[in-house]
């Protein structure tokens, strides 16, 4: 039995070390963020049906006035949102080739939809 809650012990002390280093990478880098609740990150208030994506979206956006990107968890994923003109500009043309592969928003890669700049991806 003894044996047993040191395992448990244990096994807890790892899932929190993990999430603690996971969600710590954009404090580590210095981007601003809305700090996540582990395993659902800044989603909690999505999937209990409390907020919207949309006005999850827009509150970070007005939550950080200042700042030209920020970050926001989905889940375990990393997701940094820009919010300066000027970036997104330098971004989408001068450095292209350095975010080829992006998120899939539709299902199939043959649908008509999803064969647009933003659901390239890279060879």
């Amino acid at each position: 039995m003894l044996i047993l809650l040191i395992w448990v012990a244990v096994l807890v002390a790892a899932v929190v070390l993990y999430f603690r280093q996971l969600y710590s990478s954009f404090s580590r880098r210095g981007v601003k963020h809305v700090k996540p609740v582990p395993i659902f990150g800044n989603m909690g208030g999505i999937i209990l049906r409390i907020d919207h994506i949309c006005d999850s979206v827009m509150k970070l956006y007005n939550d950080f006035p200042e700042e030209r990107f920020v970050g926001r968890y989905e889940f375990v994923n990393e997701l940094i949102m820009v919010r300066d003109i000027d970036l997104i500009k330098k971004i989408a043309v001068k450095d292209f080739e350095h975010f080829l592969d992006h998120r899939s928003i539709f299902s199939s890669s043959e649908s008509y939809f999803s064969r647009n700049l933003f659901s390239l991806r890279g060879i």
